[in-house]
């Protein structure tokens, strides 16, 4: 996870990424966020609203606003635990909920998010622990909508189930490659990411599995039915939040990552 970089960097694990291997024509695909000074951006996946079809056939939850809003769309809901707090977007998706316009997300108000979780509580039916949760969730029944990676539903979506997803308001997160301090084959690995960076490395990528790619002209070279369907794509990306994770490891002056202080409070959170 990119999250992670700037842990590494702090202890200086990491190598810096050599973009000298990389062609002029693979640098100008790349977002500036995705070519950090340690960490490069390997794809998008996405945290999206689901839903089950069968409950709602016409109108149906769109984004974190209507998810939680229980009197325009009743039902239950899934949510991840305190475990995937992250990389589910726990917090995230209760603020967007609560009314906090996207471009005012970070710094998190954790006091705000929590109360509104606390709102949603009664109505949740499973906190989901595994990525498989949350479809299984809603095929069986037991919840009618569901905050869940993209990749999940568009997999359950094909082979039959009552899916769809949403990409309003959803939140685009990403992973990044590295190479470790001191690495032996430093520069092959440079080589290696430069190659797997490039457009047609990543279309290949995005149709083994539908996540997206982060080189943009990716998307020119992919079947149309299915560059309209991944993360980062145009059209997409602009319904999106990118999600901050050098805001989730700062620290305070306890020593105490944002991430640690969110984990202590999610955990008494759902335990009382």
């Amino acid at each position: 996870m990119a999250v992670r970089v700037p842990t590494w960097v702090d202890n200086d694990a990491l190598e810096k990424i050599d973009y000298t291997f990389f062609a002029k024509e693979t640098l100008a695909g790349l977002p500036e966020f995705m070519k950090g000074e340690y960490g490069l951006g390997s794809f998008y996946y996405s945290v999206v609203v689901a839903y089950n079809t069968a409950k709602f056939p016409n109108e149906h939850p769109k984004n974190w606003t209507d998810f939680y809003d229980v009197k325009a769309f009743p039902g239950k809901r899934s949510l991840p635990n305190c475990d995937l707090m992250l990389y589910g977007a726990l917090l995230e998706g209760a603020l967007i909920g609560d009314g906090v316009p996207k471009d005012k997300l970070y710094p998190l108000d954790m006091d705000r998010a929590f109360a509104k979780l606390k709102e949603i509580k009664p109505n949740v039916g499973r906190w989901w622990a595994t990525g498989a949760d949350a479809p299984q969730s809603l095929i069986g029944g037991e919840v009618d909508m569901a905050a869940a990676w993209n990749g999940r539903i568009v997999t359950a979506k094909k082979q039959g189930a009552p899916l769809e997803l949403s990409w309003d308001q959803s939140m685009l997160q990403y992973d990044d490659w590295i190479i470790l301090k001191g690495a032996s084959n430093k520069e092959n690995a440079s080589k290696l990411l430069a190659y797997i960076s490039r457009a047609e490395a990543q279309a290949a990528f995005a149709e083994a599995i539908p996540y997206g790619p982060v080189n943009k002209d990716a998307f020119k070279l992919l079947p149309k039915e299915l560059a309209e369907t991944i993360p980062g794509a145009p059209g997409i990306m602009e319904q999106q939040i990118v999600q901050n994770y050098d805001w989730w490891v700062q620290r305070g002056s306890d020593g105490r990552t944002n991430y640690d202080v969110a984990i202590e409070r999610c955990t008494t959170f759902l335990s009382q």
